[in-house]
């Protein structure tokens, strides 16, 4: 209850703030476990997506998240799972999985946390997550949130902010061997890199 009224009011607020516009839901599967990988520039990107799309989303957060007040106790609210970056996190890769074989949506940044410039690399935790699940992965890139509420600062500025879901990509194809392949597509999809292949 507490996270479809939520939604409803960020969708609400959102679009009144930032003008917020969405492409590509249709790309977001209407049943079944998938994962969305988005590109991260900004602390509103999880709730930009969520408040998107008409399923409940889970998020991976960095654990110390889950340590400010206020944001800690909202996003435990909202089910996300804290994941501890620095210590291989087992726990959080085990929450994931029983999340997509029970048919849920994973949120992840798979650059691995808020990027300033767009030189980051894919980790390898969306790829594990894919791999043995074989849930499609959702490749989503966010425009202009960096400017809505760029790092460091606590107040967001009236920008317009767009919302792509690009892509669905099946994960039938992943293996260990291939990773560096997915990793470059997933890259340049989030990142809005034109360039971007197709599998």
């Amino acid at each position: 209850m507490f996270y479809t009224i939520f939604k409803h009011i960020c969708h609400v607020v959102f679009k009144i703030l930032f003008r917020i516009k969405y492409e590509g839901e249709d790309n977001i599967p209407k049943e079944g476990a998938c994962i969305i990988a988005s590109n991260h520039r900004s602390t509103l990107d999880p709730f930009f997506i969520f408040a998107g799309s008409k399923r409940k989303i889970i998020f991976l957060a960095n654990r110390y998240l889950f340590d400010i007040p206020i944001i800690g106790a909202l996003i435990n609210k909202l089910d996300a799972i804290p994941l501890n970056k620095d210590k291989g996190d087992i726990g959080a890769l085990k929450a994931a999985l029983k999340t997509l074989e029970s048919g849920g949506i994973i949120g992840i940044f798979p650059e691995g946390g808020i990027k300033q410039e767009d030189n980051a690399g894919i980790e390898e935790g969306v790829l594990f997550l894919a791999r043995m699940t074989r849930a499609p992965i959702v490749l989503c890139s966010i425009e202009g949130s960096d400017r809505a509420l760029p790092v460091g600062k606590y107040i967001p500025r009236m920008r317009k902010v767009t919302v792509r879901f690009l892509k669905c990509l099946e994960s039938t194809g992943i293996t260990k061997d291939n990773y560096d392949k997915y990793k470059k597509i997933i890259y340049m999809y989030i990142n809005n890199i034109q360039e971007a292949e197709d599998v």
